[in-house]
């Protein structure tokens, strides 16, 4: 990832793609009529690549400008790991000690495991919202001091990633220690925390309510420790959404060094206020999932998501501390969930012809599709394309594989126009023919995929020797070229 990089908010041109989502759909044929069975991909699995912004905090400054600091205490905290004083006009500062790391494997330290300190850390640069965004990072919470009470003994506080209308954003964190310097943010429209010792989660600390069975004063009884916690606006009191334990640690109090301690995380964020927050403990393993669709608009006087907002880090200490670091940043509009549906028209008959559909279209809920998309369809042997088209679609046909590619725009809950190919059967094929298929996402960032296991699709034909009527059967997945549902149905011919 490189330092700084900023991305206008418009579709690439089509020579100069920065990804492009690879949709495979094989097929197969089975016994009595076509049976088509449609698996789609779920939020993980994410097309849409539009980088906005980029930041990795590994070397000895930032952009001029781009970031803002603050600690409220006067703490030596935030600062690059990696930079040596003095840092260049308007970078964020080195560290007093540092610096710790060698230059190109720096991080953000948010705090230094000092008691009693907060830091924050606030992107000058708007975002539009009108396509929604995701935003994903690195972060660490290592070493500290741990503090023991009823809920046991634990490292603290934790760190909070939150989403500030533009309009009115601050640079100085709000209220410390279990608030996470989120609660008392101007303009604050959510804030997600990563809540070592729990209060993030305690109305007495973060905000207006908490978890089922804690009591509207707050207390230790509402404290959750190891927790991801997503908060609401200021105008809605900063009010608990949602909340979950999670399954491993978020923080390696015993370690040293940052070494162990990276969990990685994305939040997505779509124009109607639906949240997605997943975070992986190991490198290359799989995401827990937070929460998905979280419908933020229900909570009493949170408010439309701002056409443009900042985002921005906190983290705080107590009598428990960590060591709180941040890296690789990046931001880019909302991932799309593509979804990709296949039919077929008309039996198929040895010797005979057939047409078949594809129609790829972007899941109601999340992001646009608008890079260029490209899909690849296989046929097994017995059946071979003779040609392909779409309105807006380049098709090539050979041997067995027809590939498509556009440069196309899909909505939420729409699809690109339909793919129609056409078919030879062979004279000989008979029975039933089985394929599958596979939605392969193509960028930069493999984290734009989260989940290949969902994008998948399968469809079985069976071929019918030429001579009396057949009876074929279709059943469709339920995005429509339009986003509504296709009926299934059955046949003669």
């Amino acid at each position: 990832m490189t330092r700084g990089r900023l991305r206008s908010h418009r579709r690439p041109k089509r020579a100069r793609r920065i990804g492009f989502t690879l949709v495979m759909a094989t097929f197969t044929a089975t016994v009595a009529g076509i049976a088509l069975v449609a698996s789609i991909p779920s939020a993980s699995a994410t097309e849409l690549y539009s980088e906005l912004y980029a930041e990795g905090f590994h070397g000895a400054s930032t952009s001029d400008g781009l970031w803002k600091a603050s600690s409220p205490g006067g703490g030596h905290a935030p600062c690059l790991t990696a930079a040596t004083a003095p840092a260049p006009p308007g970078s964020l500062p080195a560290c007093a000690e540092g610096p710790y790391d060698r230059a190109g494997k720096g991080a953000l330290r948010l705090t230094d495991g000092t008691g009693q300190e907060t830091g924050s850390l606030l992107l000058a640069k708007p975002i539009p919202t009108d396509r929604g965004l995701t935003v994903e990072f690195d972060m660490y919470m290592w070493g500290g001091t741990k503090y023991t009470d009823g809920n046991g003994s634990r490292a603290g506080d934790g760190i909070s990633f939150y989403v500030v209308d533009a309009d009115r954003s601050q640079t100085a964190a709000g209220e410390p220690g279990g608030a996470l310097g989120y609660k008392g943010l101007a303009g604050a429209f959510a804030g997600v925390g990563f809540d070592q010792f729990g209060n993030f989660s305690n109305p007495r600390w973060a905000g207006a309510g908490g978890p089922r069975g804690c009591p509207a004063g707050g207390g230790n009884a509402c404290a959750r420790p190891n927790s991801v916690v997503i908060r609401g606006s200021e105008s809605a009191g900063y009010a608990y959404a949602s909340g979950r334990r999670l399954n491993h640690p978020l923080d390696t109090p015993e370690a040293n060094t940052r070494k162990y301690a990276r969990r990685h995380v994305l939040v997505g964020i779509g124009a109607d206020s639906r949240m997605d927050v997943l975070i992986r403990h190991q490198d290359d393993g799989p995401y827990e999932t937070v929460v998905s669709k979280l419908d933020l608009a229900r909570l009493p006087g949170q408010g439309a998501l701002p056409d443009e907002v900042r985002i921005g880090f906190a983290s705080s200490t107590g009598y428990a501390t960590s060591v709180h670091e941040i890296s690789n940043v990046e931001i880019r509009t909302r991932d799309a969930d593509l979804v990709l549906r296949t039919g077929y028209d008309g039996p198929f008959e040895a010797g005979g012809t057939a047409t078949s559909f594809l129609d790829a279209g972007a899941g109601p809920g999340f992001g646009w599709i608008d890079h260029p998309t490209e899909v690849s369809y296989h046929l097994p042997a017995g059946l071979t394309p003779t040609a392909a088209s779409g309105d807006g679609w380049t098709c090539d046909t050979s041997g067995q594989w027809v590939i498509c590619d556009t440069a196309g725009e899909a909505a939420p809950g729409t699809s690109l126009p339909r793919i129609t190919v056409l078919m030879n059967v062979a004279a000989d094929a008979s029975g039933t023919l089985t394929a599958s298929g596979r939605a392969v996402q193509i960028t930069p960032d493999p984290d734009a995929e989260i989940d290949p296991l969902n994008n998948t699709v399968a469809g079985t034909v069976q071929v019918a020797p030429a001579g009396p009527p057949v009876t074929w059967r279709t059943a469709v997945s339920p995005l429509g070229r339009d986003g509504t549902d296709l009926p299934a149905g059955t046949r003669t011919a």
